[in-house]
C-alpha cells in the first residue's frame, strides 16, 4: 500500500511538533495510511528534548529578547535552534505491537532516504547507529523516534544552512568565553549541505532529491492533504504545547537551583551530572538514604515517552543502595517494556549511588 505524502510547506514551531501526533491518531485507527510528512519551520525557534529542564539548558533571556519560542517536542535528545535552513521529515507508520526491540534497525532502514538524498549531491553520507548521518566525520542530520497513538513516528531533518552562532546562542552556559567556545565545537561537530557543496542548493531541488530517495528505498507515495479531523487535533495539541505546564516540564517538582545541599543529618537535596553517551541529570531528595523523589531529565531517547516518570514514581522509597537499585530498576524496566538511548540502566544505578556519595 502506498504512503501519503503531505507537503505542508512552512509551519511555526509548536504546529511542526503537533502535526506528527494529530497524524498518528488517524494512522494508528486505520482511517489513514502510513504518512510521510516534508515541511521547515517558517520563523525561528528553539526545540528541546522531551526530558530535558529548560531552566538548565537554555538561555532564556536570549531567546526573549530574540523573539524565539521555546517548543518541547515529543521525543528526546538536546536542545537545538531550527529555522527554515532545515528540511523536516517526520515519518508516522501504523505499529506492530509492541516498539520495536531493535531501535538500530528501525532507525537504519527509515533513514536510507535522507542518507541518498544527500548522496544524491554527491556527498558520501553514511548512516551512523543509533540515529545520526555522518559526513567525513560530521552529524548532519539528528532524528528521534517516539510511540504514540498506536504508531511509530520517526522524525529528523536534512540541514540546508546551519548558522553555528546561534545554535550557540541559545544554550546556557556559565560565560560569554565558553559560548565561542561551544559554537567552534558545534562547527565541528555539525555540517550542511552548504558547508560540504560551498553553496545552499534550493528547498524545491533538496525535496524533490529526498522524495525520489524515499520511494526508491521505502516504498511508493501519494500526495494528500491533512483532514479536517487531523487539522482541528493539530490545533488541540499545539494547545497543549504552548501551555506553560508543558513548556516547563515536571522536571523542577524538587528545586530548580538545587546543587548538594544538606538540609539536616538525615535529609539532602542533590544535583547531579553524569555524562555518557548522552547526559543524565539527577535531582533528588533523600532522607536516611532512602528516595523520597527524584527527576530524571537530559538529552537521551526514552521510550514510551512516560517512561521516565514511572522510573521516577517508582523509585521511591528505594533505599540508595547498588543492589537494591539495580533490582528494582531490572523490575522498572522489564514491567513498563522501557528502553533508553543513551543511559543505560547500571549507569542510572551508578549515577544515582555518585550522586548520594557527593554529599556524604
Amino acid at each position: 500500500m502506498a504512503w501519503r505524502l503531505l507537503e505542508l510547506g512552512g509551519l511555526e514551531g509548536f504546529e511542526i511538533q503537533s502535526v506528527y501526533e494529530s497524524v498518528a491518531y488517524s494512522v494508528g485507527k486505520g482511517e489513514q495510511p502510513n504518512t510521510l510528512i516534508l515541511c521547515y519551520p517558517s520563523k525561528p525557534y528553539v526545540c528541546v528534548g522531551y526530558h530535558q529542564d529548560i531552566s538548565k539548558e537554555v538561555d532564556e533571556g536570549y531567546c526573549k529578547m530574540h523573539d524565539l519560542p521555546i517548543v518541547r517536542r515529543q521525543t528526546g535528545g538536546g536542545t537545538v535552534y531550527l529555522d527554515s535552513n532545515q528540511l523536516f521529515y517526520q515519518l508516522i507508520m501504523r505499529s506492530q505491537g509492541s516498539f520495536p526491540p531493535r531501535l538500530d534497525a528501525l532507525y537504519e532502514k527509515y533513514l536510507e532516504p535522507a542518507v541518498e538524498t544527500y548522496r544524491s549531491f554527491g556527498l558520501d553520507a553514511k548512516f551512523k547507529p543509533l540515529n545520526d548521518i555522518m559526513i567525513n566525520g560530521k552529524k548532519c542530520s539528528g532524528n528521534g523516534a517516539a510511540s504514540l497513538a498506536d504508531c511509530i513516528v520517526i522524525i529528523g531533518n536534512v540541514i540546508i544552512d546551519v548558522e553555528h552562532e546561534k545554535m550557540a546562542n541559545v544554550l546556557k552556559v556559565p560565560s560569554e568565553k565558553f559560548k565561542e567556545k561551544a559554537a567552534k565545537s558545534i562547527a565541528e561537530w555539525i555540517t550542511s549541505l552548504r558547508h560540504e557543496l560551498g553553496y545552499a542548493p534550493e528547498r524545491s531541488k533538496v525535496i524533490s532529491a529526498y522524495i525520489q530517495a524515499f520511494e526508491h528505498s521505502i516504498g511508493k507515495l501519494e500526495r494528500g492533504e491533512l483532514t479536517d479531523q487531523e487539522r482541528a487535533k493539530l490545533s488541540e495539541i499545539a494547545d497543549r504545547l504552548k501551555s506553560k505546564l508543558w513548556i516547563d516540564g515536571k522536571i523542577r517538582k524538587i528545586s530548580k537551583n538545587a546543587k548538594a545541599t544538606k538540609i539536616s543529618s538525615k535529609v539532602s537535596i542533590i544535583e547531579y551530572n553524569y555524562k555518557s553517551d548522552k547526559l543524565l541529570r539527577i535531582t533528588m531528595r533523600v532522607i536516611d538514604d532512602v528516595i523520597d523523589e527524584i527527576s530524571l531529565s537530559g538529552d537521551f531517547f526514552a521510550y514510551p515517552l512516560d517512561s521516565v516518570s514511572n522510573i521516577e514514581e517508582e523509585l521511591r522509597g528505594t533505599l540508595v543502595d547498588k543492589k537494591f537499585l539495580k533490582e528494582k530498576l531490572k523490575d522498572i524496566f522489564l514491567k513498563n517494556k522501557i528502553k533508553i538511548e543513551g543511559i543505560t540502566e547500571e549507569e542510572i544505578v551508578r549515577a544515582i549511588v555518585q550522586a548520594k556519595e557527593s554529599i556524604s
